[in-house]
């Protein structure tokens, strides 16, 4: 495959005020480990005006002016990932990059060490969180693909099922209904066209929450939750205790947002799982602020900690 002659990172800037250092170190790690041409394309439709000046003053990052969209959750993020792809696709990159506000690259020269893995067969790269419950999803924390892939496949990060155009497609996601999420249009994408991807998994030696925190094949770090007000992960609400009927309702609802098929989730249901995930989620919180508190201290200490590379 071809070598890089533009890097276009794509990264939808859903932060809080408070969370400025995590954007800070988010930065500073994507220029101090990239080590080709690249250019940062940035959604910033919903960050605050304080946040977006200081990204206005940034040399390797454009503001890209995209439509605001009400639609909330994965889908937003999606739509403006696809509208940043098109958006760096026309600026003549060659290889692109989704990233999270939370994510960056740990490995100096990462970019050419996931873009030599390209081949016809395999043109992607991603990290997939098995920790997460994921077997086929590509997860936008990193994706890394040439700017062919996007081009020929032109693939809808998470289309909904409206958008599912065959029997295939729709029987992909429901097959797979537990990963919906970002970045579930370009896995099924390889699977319809027969391809594989390079998966980037969990390579930490110490793991301080099943989830957050994860060093991925010792070239990307997640804090993970970073952009969320409530930490919650997806297998946490996929481990809630209730019947097997009313997950399957809510998974269902949760794919195919009709009224009348919401309607047959019950609020007793949806009451009971909340009140199942207080207690996880007050225990997310503590996982994140002790992980959160320890990155800031010093970055690159605390990822080799992770990694088994030095003692804490």
């Amino acid at each position: 495959m071809a070598s890089i002659q533009k890097l276009g990172i794509l990264v939808v800037y859903f932060i809080d005020e408070n969370e400025e250092l995590i954007l800070d170190l988010h930065l500073d790690m994507i220029k101090q480990n990239t080590h080709v041409n690249y250019t940062i394309y940035a959604a910033v439709n919903r960050l605050s005006p304080r946040l977006r000046l200081k990204l206005e003053q940034r040399s390797d990052l454009i503001i890209c002016s995209i439509p605001t969209t009400d639609i909330r959750l994965s889908k937003e993020h999606a739509y403006y990932l696809e509208t940043l792809a098109d958006i760096a696709v026309s600026d003549n990159v060659s290889h692109l990059c989704t990233l999270d506000v939370d994510s960056f690259p740990i490995k100096p020269g990462w970019a050419e060490d996931l873009a030599s893995s390209l081949t016809n067969e395999s043109p992607v790269a991603a990290i997939l969180r098995e920790e997460n419950g994921d077997s086929v999803l590509t997860h936008p924390s990193c994706t890394f693909f040439e700017r062919s892939f996007w081009v020929t496949y032109k693939p809808q990060i998470y289309p909904s099922w409206k958008e599912c155009k065959c029997f295939a497609c729709l029987f992909f996601y429901i097959r797979n209904i537990s990963e919906l999420d970002t970045g579930i249009g370009i896995s099924y994408i390889l699977q319809q066209n027969g391809l594989s991807w390079r998966n980037l998994t969990r390579s930490n030696m110490i793991n301080e929450h099943t989830v957050m925190g994860g060093v991925y094949s010792d070239i990307i770090f997640h804090l993970g939750a970073g952009s969320r007000s409530i930490k919650l992960c997806r297998k946490d609400v996929q481990n809630v205790h209730l019947s097997t009927i009313d997950k399957l309702k809510l998974k269902i609802s949760r794919f195919i947002p009709y009224k009348p098929l919401q309607s047959f989730v019950s609020a007793r249901t949806l009451e009971k799982r909340d009140k199942l995930l207080v207690p996880v989620i007050e225990a997310n919180q503590l996982s994140y602020n002790k992980i959160r508190s320890a990155l800031l201290t010093n970055p690159n200490n605390y990822i080799s900690y992770l990694s088994g590379a030095i003692d804490e």
